[in-house]
Parts: structure tokens; C-alpha cells; sequence
């Protein structure tokens, strides 16, 4: 056996065994190249000095899961949860809210922190995150930066587009990722 290669010397023996090895030579490489590519792996490989961290950071791909992964379908899948949890402290604000007129003329509603607090927060505890979410992709907004239960339970909320008129399928958000890297 070559571990240089990780290739194994079959003795003559017959092409059902000599395929499993081959199959199995196969995952190592494999499992090898994976490793060499993941920066946590104790054998991953260093990165050549004409890639610097900067040449990466231009990447397309640089901090996205491999296309195909397990862990790009969980970012997908987390993507619909959250999308489904803004839709539906959206579609809140409008049942318990007030309709209002805003100084642009637009038509919205309002309702306070508190209110929604109370009802939300038997259907999600994360009613502030998710707050924070949709004022982020601009469908709520709210003075300061964040809201504590009881001190700014009078604090206003108000819906400035309604996730539904967004052009998705009936209930379903759709989302633009949010660009978190500044242009250098």
C-alpha cells in the first residue's frame, strides 16, 4: 500500500473485490480533497500566496455552503421558516392593528409593541428577532434599535409594505438576501 497515493496493491483476486477497493480508494481521495478544502480540518491545505484572504472574499462562493450540500438545503430550509414567521407577524400587525394614514399618503397599519408582544408571543418567543428581521428586509419599522418587553410596550409599529403584495405565492414571502459585506 502506497499511503502517499492511498492506493492498495490488489492481489489477484477477483473483480468484485478489486471494485470495492477501487470504490473505496475513491471516497479517500475524495474524503482527502474535502478535508484539504475545509479550513478547520487539521489537514487542510495552504492556501497559495497569489490567493490571499482579499482574492477570496471576492469569490463568488467565498462563505456559502458547497452547491448541493446538506448544508445549503438547512439554508434553505431555515430561509422558509423565517420567511413564513415575518409573514406571519406581518399578516398579525394587520389583524390587530389600526389602519393609518402616513404623511406620504400611503395607507398602513399600526399597532404597539405591546400588543403585539402579548399575542405574539404565544404563537413565538422570538417576536423581537423576527421584529428585527422584517424591519431589515424594510416590511415594519420602529424607533431605536431594539424593544424590551414592559419599558417599550407603547413603542409604535408599523407595516410599510405588506408581504403578500410582493409578488410571491399566496402567504409565502419572498426575501432578498441583504448584502452584509461593505464595498471596499
Amino acid at each position: 500500500a502506497d499511503p502517499s497515493t492511498g492506493e492498495e496493491s490488489v492481489p489477484d483476486s477477483s473483480p468484485a473485490i478489486a471494485d470495492r477497493v477501487s470504490v473505496w480508494n475513491g471516497r479517500c481521495h475524495a474524503a482527502f480533497a474535502e478535508q484539504a478544502r475545509n479550513p478547520f480540518s487539521s489537514r487542510f491545505a495552504a492556501i497559495e500566496s497569489s490567493s490571499s484572504a482579499a482574492g477570496r472574499r471576492r469569490d463568488p462562493g467565498y462563505g456559502k455552503p458547497p452547491e448541493g450540500s446538506r448544508t445549503e438545503a438547512r439554508g434553505f430550509a431555515a430561509h422558509d421558516r423565517i420567511s413564513a414567521e415575518i409573514t406571519e407577524l406581518c399578516e398579525l400587525i394587520k389583524q390587530i392593528g389600526r389602519r393609518v394614514v402616513l404623511s406620504d399618503g400611503t395607507q398602513t397599519w399600526q399597532t404597539t409593541f405591546g400588543e403585539l408582544f402579548s399575542v405574539y408571543e404565544r404563537i413565538s418567543n422570538k417576536v423581537v428577532g423576527v421584529l428585527l428581521r422584517a424591519r431589515k428586509h424594510g416590511l415594519v419599522d420602529f424607533p431605536g434599535e431594539m424593544l424590551f418587553q414592559g419599558r417599550d410596550a407603547a413603542v409604535v409599529v408599523t407595516l410599510l409594505k405588506d408581504p403578500s403584495d410582493d409578488g410571491g405565492v399566496e402567504g409565502q414571502l419572498v426575501l432578498r438576501p441583504c448584502d452584509m459585506h461593505r464595498a471596499d
